[in-house]
Formats: structure tokens, C-alpha cells, sequence
């Protein structure tokens, strides 16, 4: 039993040696990897001179940034670091690369520094006499020639002895000094906090000699958005020119001097929390027409190079960009000819007539998503946003205001059962179109019968034409000074069923309710 409490006793020493090994093996560990780290922090990094090269802007308001340098190594290892990256950077996306190599490690930073500035300037007239007290001076002043031993000079007056004499000049009345001092100029030196933002990076085993340096990221606020310029004439068909440009944007928070701009039509994921402007959609490649013609005139100095690469679709703009940050230039892409219609039309949820311009997109390219400016005879007609247009789709640019014509819908409605499961609502639908202008104009009407389980269109005083999706349309010539008042009536019939509700019927529910037509 004694054996066996000095065995347990030794066994426990040992076991508490043990740990106490363990314990400053860690500690020794820890301390010597806190001492590599210090190291590392401790070699400053060299400032390398990285500015804005490329960007490409993505119609969801994100780009991508290029920025080139090259840094002139000395060493097998490089620690370097790039200033001036914008607020909008995300780190995430970050890449730092030096003659074909990724940085081993990068570091994003933004932070307060001080900052020694130097400034040479002229001396003032006090800092010169001052330069030269007890020394022997001459002045020119107002009253002629004073000379002496320069004992004291202040912002009002200078003090010369001569001869045991007190001479006081007033300093405003010097008008040149003759003096021991030649110094004129003086270099002032000051310190102040300044904001630095940037990445720096460590690159082991580099190399001696110069390298390029890259660094790439994705950031937000630099946006790009596309803008049609439709040009017709004064008659209702003709021939259109079409202008499309890009209005860059430069919200990054980081300038761009003399950069390769490039403009995509795309809308890439991003997990990323930044606000998104509305989706513009991809436009195809450039095609050939039939006759061997391209449809766009991309051969003028101004126009964008047009490319594909992937799902996007990318204009390079012609020459270099440069904006500084909050700025935004207008820069043309390309052009071309369609032919056009002007047609005034009237949705019956609508408070006015538009005018409406329509084409067809025979530009064997898309239009992308954006703003249409319609200029007729030169003059400034209106514009309005247009979705995405496939190549060979129609176009339809409402622009403005029907100015003369007024229209008015009115509806009155009867309802009544049909037989023991049926409902069945009978409206009467009447359009007025009056036009109190000196020119007759052709209106076409349009409007949208409710849904319900069985939709009948049962008479018009003017045949419509059906459009589908309970759809109807109407082209009528208001006369001028007249009116025209189109009726017609249609039929919705619902029918009544039994649903069952955990197992119990309940008697009476309508099957498909009445509901007004989608705006």
C-alpha cells in the first residue's frame, strides 16, 4: 500500500514536470512567431506608383479596375505599397501580381500618417533685417539714406546707433535695405496628419531587376448608362438616324487620367452588399446586312470597337478617358438608320394620348435597355426609358403628349345569376375622344376587358381588332373641332364551386373572382 502512494506520488511529479515542458515549448512558440510577424511588419513597404489603367464598367453599376506600375527591385524579396485605391474597392476582390507572380500576402489599409511637408519661400522684410541685428545696415527710406548698427526691428519700426545716435525708422517707410544678409529664400518644414488608403503587398523571392506590378479589384459607383439619340423628320414615316452613346460615370472615388475605357453590357453577380442602378441588357455582335454592308457606321474616328467576349458584350471607347472623381462624360458608340412610324396612341388607363415613335430594329444588333431622345426637324421632341430590343423586334417609344385630343373612359356594369352556379356581369364600355385641334388625328385605342373564368366580347359600334390577353384595339380618325365616342360591350361569366376545407364543403365561393386588368 505504501509502494503503491509512492508510485501514484512519483507518477504525479512527472506528469507535472511534463506539462511544465509543454507548457513553455508554447509559450517559446508564440513568442517567436509574434517576433516573425514583428519582423515583417517592421520592413517598411516601398510606395510604387500604380495609377488607373483600364476600367471596365458593368451595367449594374460595378467595375472592374487595372492599375500598372513597375517597381525596381533590389532585394530576392519586395514589399511594396499602392496609394490612392477608392472608397468604392472591395478587398475581396483584390489582386496584387508582380512579374507574373501573386503577392504572398496583401493588406488593405486606411489609416492616418504623418506627413513632414517642405515649402521654400521668400523671406519677409523683417526676417531679413532681423537676420542681420548688431551687424552694420543701409536703408533707403522715404526721408533719403539712413545708416548704422541694427540693435532692434519689430513689425513697426527698425532701430539704427551711429555715432551713440538712436535712429528710429518707421518700416513702412523702407524702400531698400543693404545689409550683411543675402538670404532671400527659406525652406519651412511642417508636420501634419494625412489620410492614406491603399494595398501593400510581400512577394518573396522576386528577384533583382524591374518588375511590372499589377493590381486589380472590383469597385462600386462607377456606372455607365446607355442613351439613344432617335432623329426623324416632321412626317408620320421616314427614315431614322440613330446615335447611341454611354454615359460614364466616375464615382469610385479614385481619378482616371488618359485610361482605357471599356463599357459592357452585362449584369454580373456579386456577393457583394453595394447599391445596383437597374440592369441594362447584353447587345449580340455586329452582323453583316444582306447586301454586304455593315448596318452600323463604326468606321468614324468616334466610334467604340465593338466585341464579344463570353455572355458580354464590350465597347471599348475610341480614345482615352479622363475624369476625376464625381465627374461623368458622354462618349459615342456607334450609329445607324431604321425606318420609323409616329402613331398616337391611347392605353384607356392612361390620363392623355401618347405619341408614340415606332421602329423596327433592323439594326442587326440589339439596342440596350436605357434612355431614347427623340429630336424631330432638330428640334427636341421628348424621350422616355425603353427595355431591352432584340435585333428584327419592334420599338415603341412613347415621347409625348397628344397636346389636342382629350379621352374619357366610362363604365357601367349589370350583374345577375345564371342558373344555380354562374355569375354573370355584363359591361358597357364607352371611350370618348375629342380633338380641339385645326388637323383631324388618328388615335388607336386600347383597352383591356377584365378576367374571369369565361370572358365574351359581344358587340361594338366600331369593329376592334383583338389583341389577345383580353386585348382591344381601335383605330379611329378624330375630325377636327369633333368628337368620337366608341361603345362597346363584353360579357364575364364566373362559376360557382365547392371547395372543401379539412374535409368540410363549403357551399357558395366563386371560383375565379373578378379583377381589373394589369397595368
Amino acid at each position: 500500500m505504501v509502494f503503491k502512494r509512492v508510485a501514484e506520488r512519483e507518477l504525479g511529479d512527472a506528469m507535472k514536470k511534463l506539462l511544465l515542458v509543454f507548457a513553455l515549448v508554447a509559450v517559446l512558440g508564440i513568442a517567436f512567431m509574434q517576433l516573425g510577424f514583428a519582423q515583417e511588419g517592421a520592413k517598411s513597404s516601398v510606395s510604387v506608383d500604380a495609377p488607373v489603367k483600364t476600367v471596365m464598367l458593368y451595367s449594374n453599376g460595378m467595375s472592374y479596375v487595372v492599375r500598372e506600375g513597375a517597381y525596381d527591385s533590389q532585394a530576392q524579396d519586395a514589399y511594396v505599397k499602392v496609394l490612392g485605391i477608392g472608397n468604392g474597392a472591395v478587398f475581396s476582390s483584390m489582386q496584387m501580381a508582380m512579374g507574373g507572380e501573386d503577392a504572398y500576402m496583401q493588406r488593405f489599409f486606411d489609416r492616418d500618417v504623418n506627413v513632414t511637408k517642405k515649402e521654400v519661400k521668400s523671406v519677409t522684410l523683417l526676417e531679413l533685417l532681423n537676420a542681420s541685428m548688431n551687424q552694420t545696415v543701409a536703408l533707403n527710406t522715404s526721408n533719403g539714406m539712413k545708416s548704422g548698427i541694427l540693435v532692434h526691428a519689430d513689425e513697426n519700426a527698425v532701430w539704427l546707433e551711429n555715432a551713440g545716435m538712436l535712429n528710429v525708422v518707421q518700416l513702412g517707410d523702407i524702400t531698400g535695405v543693404k545689409s550683411a544678409s543675402s538670404q532671400y529664400a527659406k525652406e519651412y518644414s511642417w508636420n501634419e496628419t494625412q489620410r492614406e488608403r491603399g494595398v501593400e503587398g510581400i512577394f518573396y523571392g522576386i528577384g533583382n531587376g524591374k518588375k511590372p506590378l499589377s493590381v486589380s479589384y472590383l469597385s462600386s459607383g462607377a456606372s455607365w448608362t446607355p442613351v439613344t439619340y432617335a432623329y426623324v423628320g416632321g412626317q408620320d414615316a421616314g427614315s431614322a438616324d440613330l446615335k447611341l452613346y454611354a454615359t460614364l460615370q466616375n464615382n469610385g472615388g479614385e481619378g482616371w487620367d488618359g485610361i482605357s475605357a471599356k463599357v459592357v453590357v452585362g449584369y454580373p453577380h456579386i456577393s457583394y452588399n453595394a447599391p445596383y442602378p437597374r440592369p441594362y441588357y447584353a447587345e449580340s455582335a455586329m452582323k453583316v446586312s444582306a447586301a454586304g454592308v455593315p448596318a452600323y457606321d463604326s468606321g468614324t474616328s468616334n466610334a467604340a470597337q465593338f466585341s464579344q467576349s463570353g455572355e458580354y458584350y464590350v465597347y471599348t471607347i475610341a480614345k482615352p478617358v479622363s475624369l476625376a472623381d464625381g465627374e461623368q462624360a458622354k462618349y459615342e458608340l456607334s450609329s445607324g438608320s431604321v425606318q420609323y412610324q409616329k402613331e398616337n396612341v391611347w392605353e384607356t388607363y392612361w390620363a392623355y394620348p401618347q405619341k408614340v415613335l415606332v421602329f423596327n430594329n433592323t439594326l442587326q444588333r440589339p439596342i440596350a435597355a436605357g434612355l431614347v431622345k427623340v429630336y424631330e426637324n432638330g428640334m427636341f421632341a421628348g424621350e422616355a426609358s425603353v427595355d431591352y430590343i432584340p435585333a428584327g423586334k419592334k420599338a415603341e417609344v412613347q415621347y409625348a403628349d397628344v397636346a389636342d385630343v382629350s379621352a374619357k373612359k366610362a363604365v357601367e356594369q349589370a350583374t345577375e345569376k345564371s342558373g344555380s352556379n354562374a355569375q354573370v356581369t355584363t359591361y358597357s364600355v364607352n371611350m370618348t375622344l375629342e380633338n380641339f385641334g385645326t388637323q383631324s388625328t388618328k388615335i388607336k385605342a386600347i383597352d383591356t376587358m377584365y378576367s374571369g373564368d369565361k370572358v365574351e366580347f359581344v358587340s361594338s359600334n366600331v369593329q376592334p381588332e383583338k389583341l389577345g390577353e383580353n386585348r382591344l384595339q381601335w383605330r379611329v380618325d378624330v375630325p377636327a373641332g369633333g368628337k368620337v365616342v366608341v361603345s362597346y360591350t363584353y360579357r364575364i361569366t364566373n362559376y360557382y364551386n365547392t371547395p372543401v376545407y379539412y374535409g368540410v364543403p363549403t357551399v357558395g365561393s366563386v371560383g375565379a373572382a373578378e379583377s381589373a386588368p394589369s397595368k
